[in-house]
């Protein structure tokens, strides 16, 4: 998934249009004040052009309003099991919890995480369901406490 694909400004005016997200969200999720993303928005161009002619957004700015919109548009097409695998990945990868501590703060089967981290089609939808939904509450619960 590449940003470079995508219009990233027309992608986020799209989205806004269609009434997906609001730059209240894409404020919040990002950082960056409304009143700056509205001036980019009511820009010409793309990211980089409009950066370049008006340093309105840092460099890290930049890389966050991207990837979010890479995320919101190309990244909803990916195959809910590779999407599962990518959730308990980002616990054991960005969070450093073990199968066990994901278990054991979860309810889950550890075998259950192994199959689906080593990804194993096998496990059935019930335990697909049950493993999504905990491990996004993990996730978005240390989002909360997360220093910003």
């Amino acid at each position: 998934m590449s940003s470079n694909s995508i219009n990233i400004l027309g992608e986020f005016r799209r989205l806004i249009a269609e009434g997906a997200i609001t730059a209240l969200a894409i404020e919040t999720i990002t950082g960056i004040e409304q009143s700056r993303l509205q001036s980019l928005l009511a820009a010409h161009g793309e990211v980089s052009t409009v950066r370049a002619a008006h340093p309105a957004l840092t460099a890290g700015e930049t890389a966050r309003l991207s990837t979010l919109a890479v995320h919101l548009t190309s990244g909803l097409t990916i195959g809910d099991d590779d999407r599962l695998r990518t959730i308990v990945e980002s616990l054991t990868a960005e969070l450093h919890l073990s199968p066990q501590n994901i278990s054991q703060l979860t309810g889950l089967r550890m075998e259950d995480l192994k199959r689906v981290l080593n990804d194993d089609r096998s496990v059935s939808i019930e335990e697909k369901y049950a493993m999504a939904i905990r491990c996004s509450y993990l996730i978005a619960t240390t989002n909360l406490v997360r220093a910003r």
